[in-house]
Parts: structure tokens; sequence; C-alpha cells
């Protein structure tokens, strides 16, 4: 997250007056508690569970890697092109997993493979695949947050099946993270010309909700066999 870029899932050049210990390492390094739950309570993993499992190792990775490549001086926004469209992909089939509804299903399907178009035409429209892709990012973000909205929703009506324990979770997790994200994603090229202060304030917030995301999707995982144990009966 260092030097002209940052990590998979932000925009490039952060303040060089930021402090880079939370937002570099602890923030992202949250992380490690999910994955260490998830891996101890897999004996009690749905396919929700699966696919957000494999959403936090995509993410986990792509960081790391983004990481090594900004540390090294390398531009790595190439690898934020291919994250925006596994990252939305992946959190688009836990959806899916979430729903045995046929138009809901089907809207999702859609939502997928419209999105890696949005990216692409992004990729033209910028002329060069080393530069922010702002849209495609704002774009995803969006569609991730309509889906938490719905399900959220969906989950408060009576007559609705009831969502479980993880999976409503999950929903809430990535609602957090994602309504703190879009306004730096849309306004990432205002955000640069912003005072240092406000740029700070902005990118601390946002690396606060990524760790709490992680705190409650590890809350989730922890809940499993309490979840599984609830179904049975």
């Amino acid at each position: 997250m260092a030097r002209e870029v940052l990590s998979s899932s932000l925009p490039p050049k952060p303040s060089p007056e930021m402090p880079q210990l939370f937002i570099t390492y602890i923030a992202p390094g949250a992380i490690l508690l999910p994955v260490g739950i998830a891996i101890a309570r897999r004996a009690h993993w749905g396919r929700p569970e699966q696919i957000v499992f494999l959403y936090l190792m995509l993410s986990g990775m792509t960081n790391t890697i983004a990481s090594y490549f900004a540390h090294h001086g390398w531009n790595n926004l190439p690898i934020l092109h291919v994250y925006t469209m596994l990252e939305f992909m992946a959190i688009a089939f836990f959806f899916e997993s979430t729903t045995r509804n046929p138009k809901e299903q089907l809207a999702i399907a859609l939502a997928r493979d419209v999105l890696p178009l949005v990216t692409v035409i992004n990729i033209i429209g910028l002329g060069s695949v080393f530069r922010y892709n702002q849209i495609a990012r704002t774009t995803a973000a969006i569609l991730i947050l309509v889906f938490c909205i719905y399900f959220l929703l969906k989950s408060l009506n009576l007559m609705a099946a009831k969502m479980p324990f993880f999976s409503f979770a999950t929903v809430v997790g990535l609602m957090m993270y994602f309504s703190g994200s879009l306004t730096l994603f849309a306004l990432s090229d205002f955000l640069h010309a912003a005072e240092r202060s406000m740029f700070r304030l902005i990118w601390n917030t946002h690396a606060a909700f990524m760790m709490v995301m992680y705190l409650i999707i590890a809350l989730a995982y922890f809940r499993t066999k309490q979840q599984q144990d609830a179904q049975r009966v």
C-alpha cells in the first residue's frame, strides 16, 4: 500500500503522512481471524461458508501480491482490474447461494455477467490497465449494496424464510464495508485534491470498515456450529 499504488481494494497514491501501520498491516491483517476460525469450523460449512472462505482467500492473496508490487515500486493496478471482477463474482455467487428463488438467482447471475463487461469497457475508456478503474469499482460497490439492502429487507419480512445467521452476518459486514468504500471509489479523483486531514480521515475510516467486516465474518464462522445445531432441531 506504499509507494505509487495501494493494495488491491483501494485507489492509488495515499498521503505520505498517512499512518501506514493501521492501513497497511493492522486492518488488512484482521483477515487472518475469520480465515483461522473458518478453518477451525470447516466441519460445519455449507455452500455460503465455502464461497465466503474463497472470497477471503482471494482478498488476502490479492492484497499480499499487490502490496509486494507496491513495495517494489511496481504498478499493481492491473491486479486491481482482475480483482474487481473476481471479487464481485465471488460475492454474487454468495448471494446466489442464499436464495432458492429462480428470479433472484437470475438477477444475480445477470449482474455477475455484466460486471466483467463494465470492467473491460472501463479499461478501454482509460486506454490503459495501469490506471485506476473508478467506474468498475463504483459499479461493483453499488450492485453489492443493492444486493445487501434487498436481502436484509427480505430477512425482515416475517413471511419469508429466515436467513441463517452466517448469511445474515456476512451481508451486514459486506454492507458496512461497501457503503464506506463507495465514497472512496466514486470520488477518488476529488479526494486526491482534498485537504490532507480529510484524506487521512477517509482512508482510516475505510480501513476501519474493512476490519469491522472481517470481525463480523469471523463471528459468523464462529457461530456456524450453533447455527447447524439449531437447523437440526
